[in-house]
């Protein structure tokens, strides 16, 4: 099987885009199967204009939404949750306008 896949890997697979070598990394690591929404997920955190787009939207549209209607809450609101976001995947996580 590691034979195929290494001829695969060498002689077969396009890298005009990260979409299968991620999607093998992530088959690889989990033992051979993923589920669609896994894949999905790591093929996300390769794409940088997917989270540009989307700190745009969470800055102008979300942001300033609720930053006009509560600007104190929203704030705390932040710090609670980048607290526990911290606290439950132990990194360091920060949001910042």
């Amino acid at each position: 099987m590691y034979k195929k896949l290494k001829d695969f890997l060498e002689k077969d697979m396009r890298m005009s885009h990260i979409y299968q070598p991620v999607m093998i990394k992530t088959l690889l690591k989990h033992g051979g199967s993923a589920e669609i929404s896994r894949i999905a997920q790591d093929l996300l955190s390769y794409d940088t204009s997917q989270k540009e787009y989307y700190e745009l939207v969470t800055k102008n549209m979300v942001g300033k939404v609720l930053t006009k209607k509560q600007k104190d809450n929203f704030q705390r609101g932040i710090k609670i949750l980048s607290r526990w976001f911290r606290q439950t995947f132990k990194r360091s996580t920060k949001i910042t306008y």
